[in-house]
């Protein structure tokens, strides 16, 4: 049974995300060391550490806590085990956890979105994704919070209309939600009925309680779009991209995104939106999955070809980089970027480029093949004598 959380010590601040009271369990002092040093970059201060769920499990019955940083192993059972436990526990459900873990498989991040975790790092992870998954977690805390006090004035009304005498039922407190998927269903349902504005709450709130509930995001994208919120939908879009990312649930999905692709004029693709902002923040692996995924559901985008070169560049895949930019250029024409691009890649000057490109498309197919093997040699010849000439210049 837990008990209240003893008032904290007057020398704790609440950091911009307001948690005060932090529990990290950490599989050992190193990982633990490293979370400590997130969370004071995040002006958070004093996280309490221990490296056990016992341990953890004390320290919630003691003291409670706002937060929780649970490394994926623990000394006497996994992250995931701990979390369940959490999760059953009525005065502890509806804490946020983050996990952090060195397991980078697809049914332990699906195992972390079924629980309703904040969300899944892989150890070693960086400033920004720590932030991020900081910042879900504030956005389900502060969810929690208000669904509590709506049930509260809820059952303080339903006491005052009972008569006296006959209160025990209306006395007892509504359990809180926690379970996304009866949120997602009512959305669903609101949604058909034309009730966009009920439906984008029901989908909200699902999407708070499970950060990773990608077909709640696409709801809600549905929802916008039939209202005719485009900045809306777009940010709807890009969240559920970045849930499923997250999830590795694009195979899944992929009909989901087509669908609602087919019904946007405009042709706004999530995951290219989403490799930009990786690549933006230099996640260029990040950055290369969300372009291939792109690419699966718009794949004659030029522009996507070649911020996908661009993401292969800089993870010094050359080869790659290569093919992917003189694909784009070859469905875009006109592209200076790119063209700059091919060029710093190729070693050749960036008006050949797009002449020598098109005379190999061109005639590739119907040129004999000692003359394709003969202007192959002259390409390797002409591309050292620009290099030379660069040196002596």
């Amino acid at each position: 049974m837990s008990h209240p959380p003893r008032t904290l010590p007057m020398s704790r601040t609440a950091g911009p995300a307001g948690f005060v009271n932090v529990l990290v369990v950490a599989e050992n002092e190193g990982h633990a060391r490293i979370d400590r040093d997130f969370l004071k970059k995040a002006r958070i201060f004093g996280p309490r550490v221990v490296f056990s769920a016992a341990k953890a499990r004390a320290v919630l019955e003691r003291h409670g806590a706002d937060l929780i940083l649970c490394d994926g192993r623990l000394a006497d059972t996994d992250g995931l085990s701990f979390a369940a436990w959490l999760k059953a526990q009525p005065g502890l459900k509806t804490i946020p956890v983050i996990m952090a873990s060195v397991v980078n498989r697809r049914e332990a991040v699906l195992d972390a979105a079924r629980l309703g975790l904040c969300g899944y790092m892989i150890r070693p992870y960086s400033e920004a994704t720590f932030f991020k998954y900081l910042e879900m977690a504030r956005a389900m805390r502060a969810f929690t919070a208000d669904v509590a006090t709506a049930f509260a004035r809820e059952r303080r009304s339903a006491s005052e209309t009972v008569p006296a005498g006959d209160k025990s039922d209306a006395a007892r407190a509504p359990e809180l939600p926690d379970e996304a998927p009866r949120h997602y269903r009512l959305g669903l349902r609101r949604l058909a009925a034309k009730d966009y504005d009920g439906a984008a709450v029901a989908f909200s709130r699902a999407t708070a309680i499970n950060a990773l509930y990608v077909e709640a995001h696409l709801g809600l994208a549905e929802t916008w779009k039939a209202k005719g919120d485009e900045r809306r939908y777009r940010e709807a879009m890009k969240r559920a991209a970045e849930a499923c990312a997250r999830a590795r649930r694009f195979e899944e999905l992929r009909d989901r995104f087509v669908e609602l692709l087919k019904k946007d004029r405009e042709g706004f693709n999530p995951f290219f939106a989403l490799g930009n902002e990786s690549q933006r923040a230099r996640d260029y692996a990040g950055a290369v999955a969300a372009y291939r995924e792109a690419l699966v559901l718009t794949p004659e985008k030029g522009d996507i070809h070649i911020e996908l070169g661009k993401a292969y560049h800089f993870l010094r895949r050359r080869d790659l980089a290569i093919k992917a930019v003189t694909r784009g250029l070859g469905l875009c024409g006109e592209h200076a970027e790119g063209q700059a691009l091919l060029a710093r890649l190729t070693g050749r000057e960036p008006e050949a480029l797009l002449p020598m490109e098109a005379a190999r498309d061109g005639r590739a197919a119907t040129l004999p093949w000692a003359v394709r093997v003969a202007c192959r040699v002259a390409g390797v010849l002409t591309e050292g004598l620009y290099k030379v000439r660069r040196l002596a210049a």
